[in-house]
């Protein structure tokens, strides 16, 4: 039952909960999200699945006249370009200094690109996956262990930074 104007709630005994932005669902959902990894995690999902689907998007449609490896570059420099952006502003919230973590973050992902042009033929050509199976296998690959390196080498801040 709620109290008229407090914003407090009656419980069977008559004690008061009262429910402010800190305690309630809305404050615990805002506590978590402010916790970096669960940011990274959540952010690093859509950004898995926008590389995938931007992938197969493109294997779809091209992949008769365009060989998937080059798809995979391709699909690869779009997203990593908008898992920087949605990184930067979301998880690790910095600011400045854009074109060297930029720079930065490129190369976390060429050394994942090197490694998916590598293990990419080898699941398709050798093991015999259909493309996209492999490259989902590739993708979840890449994407573990990105949070100690993109917090180690991408976005470091000296600490008086932050």
């Amino acid at each position: 039952m709620n109290d008229a104007g407090t914003g407090a709630l009656s419980g069977p005994v008559g004690a008061a909960v009262k429910w402010s932005s800190e305690t309630g669902p809305l404050g615990w959902s805002r506590r978590v999200l402010e916790r970096r990894l669960v940011r990274f995690v959540l952010v690093g999902g859509f950004n898995t699945v926008f590389g995938f689907g931007l992938f197969a998007v493109l294997q779809l449609t091209l992949g008769e006249r365009v060989h998937y490896l080059v798809l995979v570059v391709v699909s690869t420099m779009v997203s990593v370009l908008e898992a920087y952006v949605v990184q930067r502003w979301l998880v690790w919230r910095v600011r400045g200094r854009w074109w060297r973590e930029l720079v930065r973050f490129s190369s976390v992902y060429a050394g994942g690109l090197g490694a998916n042009l590598l293990l990419l033929p080898l699941l398709v050509e050798v093991v015999g996956l259909p493309v996209l199976l492999g490259q989902g296998i590739a993708t979840a690959v890449n994407a573990l262990g990105t949070f100690a390196v993109h917090r180690s080498f991408t976005f470091r801040r000296r600490e008086e930074e932050s």
